[in-house]
């Protein structure tokens, strides 16, 4: 079995893998935490002013990692929870219904997007300290949650799933996904292309009270 998660680690080792592709989740996002990837707020209306909007302007390019490795196997649950961590979802298939269920994924283009060069951690934290000092309730608002910088997306992906499951269920009508994406079809195989909406994984920091306001 191909350990995807292990490999897309090696290959962004600050990549923080999230367990539900959600399209909320984009540079500038609060999550609960590192561990829980739910999305409670937006860092913008804390820090603007001293901060304008055009000030957390992103920017997408190709990430720069060899996709030869970026592959994996995966059968009955794990098959789902695959295809959650990629943004798709088999309509009218759970875990006790996914034994059928088995898929190869291959990743073949990966972008990241995040803040401009100009918005730095350096200037990150100069103002979340100002804001520590100015208005020490609104700082603990954000103590603790997790800053997102970068949002990774498979923007292409190629999925095989087994033929026996295209005897048992319509795969056109059953695979869902909320992104705007191309979704096209040949027999067994699923082509996903132009994926902009659903991360991945994030790369971000830790809100902290210390006198490093952000943490790795």
């Amino acid at each position: 079995m191909f350990d995807l998660e292990a490999a897309l680690e090696r290959a962004i080792p600050e990549l923080n893998l999230l367990t539900l592709a959600t399209p909320d989740i984009t540079p500038g996002a609060l999550l609960e935490s590192r561990r829980i990837d739910r999305c409670v707020g937006r860092i913008e209306p804390f820090l603007v002013p001293p901060f304008d909007r055009s000030t957390f302007e992103t920017e997408r390019h190709p990430a720069a990692i060899n996709l030869r490795s970026l592959e994996a196997e995966r059968s009955g649950s794990g098959a789902l929870g695959l295809l959650q961590m990629f943004g798709l979802d088999l309509a009218g298939i759970n875990a006790s219904t996914s034994k059928a269920l088995s898929i190869h994924l291959q990743l073949e283009k990966v972008t990241v997007q995040q803040f401009k060069p100009e918005l730095s951690k350096f200037r990150l934290e100069a103002a979340l300290r100002a804001l520590k000092e100015r208005d020490s309730r609104s700082f603990r608002q954000l103590k603790r949650h997790f800053l997102v910088m970068a949002t990774y997306y498979a923007s292409n992906f190629r999925l095989t799933f087994r033929r026996e499951l295209l005897d048992a269920i319509d795969l056109d009508s059953k695979l869902k996904t909320s992104a705007r994406t191309t979704i096209e079809r040949r027999e067994n195989t699923v082509w996903v292309a132009r994926n902009n909406t659903l991360p991945f994984g994030v790369f971000g920091y830790e809100i902290t009270r210390g006198r490093r306001i952000l943490e790795n």
